[in-house]
């Protein structure tokens, strides 16, 4: 392998990881976003309420990238 192959397959590994990067932040950023004004409305609910929220948003933000993939395979 010389060397400009390997600097192109180096590349495109990078270009590819770097659009996985940039899909899971501009998904997370909504969703952060949403739940944030969600537990605003729900500021006078048990902190329990709001806890839940944001442990269920932050558990699903490195899922949204693959739930993207599967929804884009599926239809």
């Amino acid at each position: 392998m010389n060397t400009a192959s390997w600097w192109g397959a180096l590349d495109s590994v990078g270009f590819q990881t770097m659009r996985a990067l940039l899909s899971v932040l501009w998904q997370s950023s909504i969703l952060l976003g949403a739940v944030a004004g969600l537990t605003y409305v729900l500021r006078r609910r048990r902190a329990s309420v709001r806890q839940a929220l944001w442990a269920g948003a932050l558990l699903a933000a490195p899922v949204l990238p693959l739930l993207a993939w599967v929804g884009s395979n599926l239809g």
